[in-house]
């Protein structure tokens, strides 16, 4: 692992308090409580379950029973309502960019769906190794923003995190050859974590040796913010009612993606977007 060089918080003035940032910058994460209210929540529960019942795109990804959806991307393109109402909502942008400066835009859009007992894991790991090995980010000066659809439950598998783990960088190495994207993307326990860009279990224990990992247990209408660099995961939905979160990642444009650092082809558009354009 190396240690992280580029700054946490890049602006620092706006909605939050001087505590929150603090919190944030040393934690790595903020969850802000029903930010979105009831009639946003029911409005995008049904709007995610209509782009899931949709004819399979570029960018629906299914669980390993090839069936269930598991995810899909690109969810900004695809919902006018997640576009205007949520990429460029005035309360989540005046945070990312209190965090980040401004001048954002959107990096990926995706819903993750966890359905009842077929809602599989998502294994340790940092987003960032993803985006700057495949899609040339080149510092994690990103923010992933999860807005919960659902009351998020113990046993409907949670978010876990390692609080302080963005400081570190996992992977200093790491490449792969990717044959489908879309089985790539899932980040599950399928072979080797190493080879696949998760945390094994030696980083792990390194990441935990001075900090527990935490369950997000939130409200529907509660959002998290993020750090790209956080190492996180979640275990199968093992509960009766579905997992669902909206992620919108956004990044900052001094930051724009480039030419991918592990030498091969950039990831779909669908998955990372290379349409460079401020929400505002």
């Amino acid at each position: 692992m190396l240690k992280r060089t580029s700054p946490v918080v890049w602006n620092g003035n706006g909605p939050l308090d001087p505590e929150q940032v603090a919190s944030y910058d040393k934690r790595g994460f903020l969850l802000a409580r029903d930010l979105l209210n009831l009639s946003t929540i029911s409005e995008l529960q049904a709007e995610v379950e209509r782009i899931a019942a949709s004819e399979p795109r570029a960018g629906t990804i299914l669980e390993r029973d090839g069936v269930t959806v598991r995810s899909v991307f690109n969810v900004h393109n695809l919902s006018e309502k997640v576009s205007r109402d949520i990429a460029k909502n005035r309360r989540i942008l005046d945070i990312a960019e209190q965090l980040l400066g401004p001048d954002l835009y959107v990096h990926q859009c995706h819903v993750n769906f966890k359905r009842p007992h077929t809602g599989g894991e998502y294994f340790w790991h940092s987003d960032f190794t993803f985006w700057y090995w495949e899609d040339g980010m080149c510092i994690p000066r990103a923010v992933s923003i999860l807005l919960f659809l659902d009351n998020q439950r113990i046993e409907t598998g949670p978010l876990y995190v390692v609080p302080g783990s963005h400081m570190w960088i996992t992977h200093d190495k790491w490449s792969r050859e990717v044959k489908d994207h879309s089985d790539a993307v899932k980040h599950d326990l399928d072979g080797d974590p190493a080879k696949n860009g998760l945390v094994d279990l030696e980083t792990l224990r390194t990441l935990t040796a001075d900090n527990e990992i935490e369950a997000i247990l939130a409200k529907a209408g509660d959002v998290l913010f993020m750090d790209g660099n956080l190492v996180h995961a979640s275990a199968p939905n093992l509960g009766c009612s579905s997992r669902r979160i909206l992620l919108l990642i956004l990044n900052s444009m001094a930051n724009q993606i480039g030419t991918p650092f592990s030498g091969q082809p950039p990831r779909p558009e669908y998955i990372s977007s290379r349409t460079f354009a401020a929400l505002r």
